[in-house]
């Protein structure tokens, strides 16, 4: 029994329709909303959703490639498949579309998915940003998980934050470092994944084209850091001994996707970086948006537990991927107070 099958048999009918027409975007804009609101909360219809897009996207991609579809042709499929369901569907199943791709034989169910791709060639806009939206919901998942996964250590160790000892103006950059000294902002979160609160793989963004080794446990054990840069597709806050306590206690941005500033992944080997090169904000680096959703935005993970998605990256008038008044960076800044977030690397 296929993914698809299984998900859906544990779930009702209703919930199983608006996760379909929320993958052809075919509701309101309200149960849009409502829909993604609820395959944040709901593992099992995320699952669901993204069965359907595994098994939907090579149609997808084909048609992406090599159909472009007349105007007038598409009409004439569409009233023709409209006038042959109203003869064939009884009843309230002519409402459904969900009903009639499910329920209906195996011939039926290619028949409509191959019409709805069809249709889908002259929209193919809407596809990708079905694609977009579902890397989005992911990532939303993977932050949520890291919130928990930091409140469970938290719990574990007196309210502290994840850290590993280190002194101010300790660099926050090199990610992958195995060495003794501390030398990346992300050794703190590593320690969720090595004391097993979370999975290496969470801290990876859907939306983020990316292909690394897995980690297994026996290498984790190893490690005092993520295997490279690669490993890890989010900043996050860097921990101080000021605000280590402070921000688990008022809402303040813990993680967000890479800061884009010092989204160095792209440009290295898999191999670490041996020095920071001294990086002068320009305008391009004050206004650039995360890359890991294509810079339409990032999703942010909180204190409180909660993620948002933001087309900007300011919050309570402070930026959360830069610091108050420096315009130079060298890879060893700390923020000098709590309202001033920063998220690195």
């Amino acid at each position: 029994m296929s993914e698809l099958e299984t998900n859906r048999k544990k779930m009702s009918i209703e919930l199983q329709q608006d996760v379909f027409d929320y993958y052809f975007k075919s509701c309101d804009e309200n149960k849009l909303k409502e829909t993604e609101r609820v395959l944040q909360e709901s593992p099992l219809a995320y699952e669901l959703y993204k069965a359907i897009s595994d098994n939907l996207y090579p149609l997808s991609s084909e048609l992406e490639e090599h159909v472009e579809c007349p105007q007038e042709l598409l009409e004439k499929t569409l009233v023709f498949v409209s006038r042959h369901n109203v003869d064939q569907v009884p009843g309230p199943e002519k409402n459904s579309i969900f009903y009639r791709f499910f329920h209906s034989g195996f011939v039926r169910a290619a028949a409509v998915i191959f019409v709805c791709f069809v249709a889908a060639a002259c929209f193919l806009p809407a596809t990708g940003k079905m694609r977009m939206i579902a890397a989005k919901i992911g990532c939303q998942s993977n932050l949520a998980g890291i919130s928990r996964a930091i409140s469970s250590y938290s719990n574990a160790n007196a309210n502290i934050f994840p850290s590993v000892e280190h002194k101010p103006g300790s660099p926050w950059w090199k990610v992958g470092s195995q060495s003794d000294e501390y030398s990346s902002n992300t050794r703190n979160y590593w320690l969720l994944v090595k004391h097993g609160y979370i999975t290496p793989e969470s801290f990876r963004c859907p939306g983020r084209d990316c292909s690394v080794s897995p980690c297994g446990k026996v290498q984790m054990a190893s490690l005092r850091d993520f295997p490279t840069r690669k490993h890890v597709n989010y900043s996050f806050m860097i921990v101080t001994p000021e605000n280590a306590k402070a921000s688990l206690q008022t809402r303040t941005a813990i993680a967000a996707d890479t800061n884009p500033i010092f989204d160095f992944a792209s440009k290295l080997k898999p191999d670490i970086q041996e020095k920071f090169l001294k990086l002068h904000l320009t305008e391009a680096h004050r206004t650039a948006l995360s890359k890991n959703h294509n810079s339409q935005g990032q999703n942010v993970m909180f204190s409180d537990g909660s993620v948002d998605f933001i087309s900007g990256r300011t919050l309570y008038q402070d930026d959360i991927y830069t610091l108050q008044d420096i315009s130079t960076y060298q890879g060893n800044e700390t923020s000098l107070c709590t309202a001033d977030v920063f998220l690195a690397p």
